[in-house]
Parts: C-alpha cells; sequence; structure tokens
C-alpha cells in the first residue's frame, strides 16, 4: 500500500503526463451495433477485484483485466481517467471500473456495484 501511495504522489507531481486519446468512429462505425468495453483496474491480492473478476466471467461479461501493481503504465493510465474525471486520489478503491469511458469504484453495497456492471441489453 505504502508503494501505491509513493507511485501516486511521483506521479502526481510529475503533471498530467499520460492523456488518453479518443478515437472517432468512422461513418461506418456509427451503423454498426455498440459494443460496451470494460476495463478493470485491479490487484491481484485485492479480494475485491477478484470477486469482480469472477463475477464478470460467471456472467459471460468480456472485459480488459490490469494488475496495477504489476504494470505501472496502467496506474498511470488509471490515475489520469480518475482524475479527469474529477475523482478524488484520496479515496481511490480497487477496482476501479471504466465501463465505456465513465469511471466507477465500490463505494456502498459490493452487490449492488456489482450488478451495474452487467451489460444491459
Amino acid at each position: 500500500m505504502k508503494r501505491l501511495i509513493s507511485i501516486l504522489i511521483v506521479i502526481l507531481t510529475v503533471g498530467y503526463l499520460v492523456y488518453s486519446q479518443a478515437i472517432v468512429p468512422n461513418s461506418s462505425d456509427a451503423n454498426q451495433k455498440k459494443i460496451e468495453k470494460i476495463i478493470v483496474y485491479g490487484s491481484d491480492s485485492c479480494h475485491y477485484c477478484t470477486d469482480t473478476k469472477k463475477f464478470l466471467k460467471k456472467n459471460g461479461v468480456s472485459f480488459i483485466y490490469y494488475d496495477v501493481d504489476q504494470n505501472q503504465p496502467k496506474l498511470n493510465e488509471m490515475i489520469t481517467k480518475l482524475l479527469k474525471n474529477q475523482i478524488s486520489l484520496d479515496n481511490v478503491s480497487l477496482p476501479v471500473i471504466d465501463k465505456d469511458g465513465k469511471i466507477t469504484m465500490n463505494s456502498g453495497d459490493f452487490d449492488t456495484f456489482l450488478k451495474t456492471l452487467i451489460v444491459k441489453k
């Protein structure tokens, strides 16, 4: 945890060095069915993160998972997204979910949080 906090402080002092780029769909993509993209930023030592991965797999939800303890560039990406969405780094809790650009974290009942991750058709 100390390592994560130290990394966060270093990144914040360096500034906004990592910017995500938006992909603008071309006209042929606009006619296609929208495919939801879920990115899970977590840690393999976090039981909420492992439970989230299990839940998504069980419900057939495709997602990309990044272990931010092992992947510094993805930690930077997660921090940038949090700051871009005006989410304070003081109370960050893993997992951090990027669901089509909307950033969420578990801030209450974990089961309710998991249900929000299922794609509504």
